[in-house]
């Protein structure tokens, strides 16, 4: 069996020679012959021939041949020694072959075979077990491959650089790794079939730069997406829920992905790595568990990503520029296990309006410029009353404007509104006016609906227990008319 990267092209009128390996070269062939076909034995002698004599060939069948061992004087490479079975390192490398029929008893494609050539089609048969770094890369006409099921070892960049590459299948392939680079740089790769479950690492930059792949599964039992591993794709999003052996994403692994919107890992994933998701599109990110550092760089640029389960219960610390140029966050929360926030950490927040940090014990320390751009005073930063003086006292920090009291803004529209009092309790949330309350509704920050009620009294209860917001928006609307906001933080 044989594996074809696209279908068998036209049949052509070829010259066929019945060789003895190493007497090419004494065939007499037409040194501007573009169709050949090679049976007997060859070794690396005829490939030094084809590829050094035979330049314009754009079709070589090697169905009927046998690819021997060599040993003599230096060819290929200026080397004096090749293995049997296999296409000699940077063979065609360059050359204009477009269609090409291994040998049915080749075992192996050395490092760099077809590099940079104008390969279109190539029929690997099943006895291929082994291709080399770089084989295919750069073959800008390239339009398909598929790996055939007994390769157990693919080199790194495979196929870098391939500008047509369309689709990849590596369904059947049998290695535990996705190798370095494999599929990187391919703009126009849509297509990419991975093993089903068995496969414990995408290597480092292995579709870095695909813009037009847009969705992928992974192998069910994957463990590592390495470093650059999906950098500047077309991915739109990303769901690794099920993911139960995802432990580890790369440095850099999602960055610079301006169409992934949504971004969910399992729990167990606690190595996100440096700039994991720098400049992305992201709107939504869910991490079931956190590694206690937020990296260096990680969400930078990801201004459209709500806040809501970016910082968890367990992060201590913060990464320099991790949330940087966040402009659009209105209100943001700081879990209690937050210590240490480091250099320019949230830069750029020039939106912010409220700052919760009332679930914290101690003041963090800060590294420099945490804040850079943002206009602090105007800012209202929400401490535990116990640490004002401590808050006030520490630099950048006694820069907000702080306060105690979890109300952080109200505005209405005059008419009695400053009548109306809202407050938590605890995890209730108590209204209380002059005049009857005619409605009440409570909204958080993104617009979510969780709460409309009709009191018809001048005073109004409503547990809060089993909603997951830190932040809530309440509209009062009383009898006579006259309406108050109000934006709290439940303590």
């Amino acid at each position: 069996m044989s594996v074809a990267i696209l279908m068998a092209w036209p049949a052509a009128n070829a010259v066929e020679v019945a060789n003895t390996a190493g007497n090419l070269n004494a065939a007499g062939i037409d040194p501007n012959e573009t169709t050949l076909t090679v049976t007997g034995t060859i070794n690396a002698a005829d490939f030094d021939y084809i590829s050094s004599t035979l330049t314009k060939l754009t079709t070589l069948n090697l169905s009927g041949a046998n690819i021997t061992a060599y040993s003599g004087d230096p060819v290929l490479l200026n080397r004096a020694s090749f293995e049997a079975n296999t296409i000699p390192d940077y063979a065609f490398a360059g050359s204009k072959l477009e269609n090409v029929t291994l040998p049915a008893s080749a075992t192996a494609i050395a490092e760099g075979a077809f590099s940079s050539s104008k390969l279109k089609n190539i029929v690997i048969p099943a006895s291929v077990t082994s291709i080399g770094d770089a084989a295919f890369a750069n073959c800008d006409q390239m339009l398909a491959i598929s790996i055939p099921a007994n390769v157990e070892s693919l080199g790194k960049n495979l196929l870098r650089g391939c500008d047509a590459l369309n689709t990849f299948d590596a369904a059947a392939f049998t290695g535990n790794r996705l190798p370095d680079g494999i599929c990187a740089d391919c703009p126009s790769l849509a297509s990419v079939t991975l093993p089903p479950v068995m496969m414990a690492e995408i290597g480092d930059e292995a579709f870095a730069g695909c813009s037009a792949l847009t969705e992928i599964q992974l192998p069910s039992l994957v463990e590592i997406i390495g470093d650059h591993a999906f950098e500047a794709s077309g991915l739109t999003r990303i769901d690794f829920d099920d993911y139960g052996n995802l432990s580890t994403i790369g440095d850099w692994a999602f960055a610079k992905c301006d169409a992934l919107t949504t971004a969910i890992l399992p729990e167990g994933c606690n190595d996100i790595g440096e700039g994991a998701f720098f400049g992305s599109a992201l709107e939504s990110f869910t991490a079931a568990t956190y590694n206690t550092k937020v990296s260096d760089y990680m969400l930078t640029g990801a201004n459209k990503l709500s806040p809501e389960g970016v910082l968890p219960e367990g992060v201590t610390t913060i990464g320099r520029y991790a949330f940087a140029g966040w402009d659009q966050i209105t209100d943001f929360t700081l879990p209690s296990t937050i210590n240490y926030i480091d250099d320019n950490a949230f830069e750029g927040w020039t939106s912010l309006q409220n700052l919760y940090a009332n679930s914290l014990s101690t003041v963090p320390a800060l590294g420099e410029n945490v804040w850079e751009g943002v206009d602090q005073p105007s800012a209202t930063l929400v401490v535990k009353e116990e640490l004002v003086n401590d808050f006030l006292a520490a630099e950048q920090w006694q820069l907000f404007h702080i306060d105690t009291t979890g109300v952080v803004a109200v505005t209405a529209d005059g008419n009695n509104a400053a009548n109306v009092k809202a407050r938590f309790e605890g995890l209730t949330l108590v209204i209380e006016a002059q005049s009857d309350i005619a409605t009440v509704g409570v909204f958080d920050t993104e617009g979510r609906k969780y709460a409309l009620a009709q009191p018809a009294a001048a005073a109004y209860r409503l547990d809060t227990s089993e909603w997951s917001s830190p932040i809530y928006i309440i509209a009062v609307r009383l009898a006579d008319g006259s309406e108050a906001n109000f934006k709290l933080a439940r303590r």
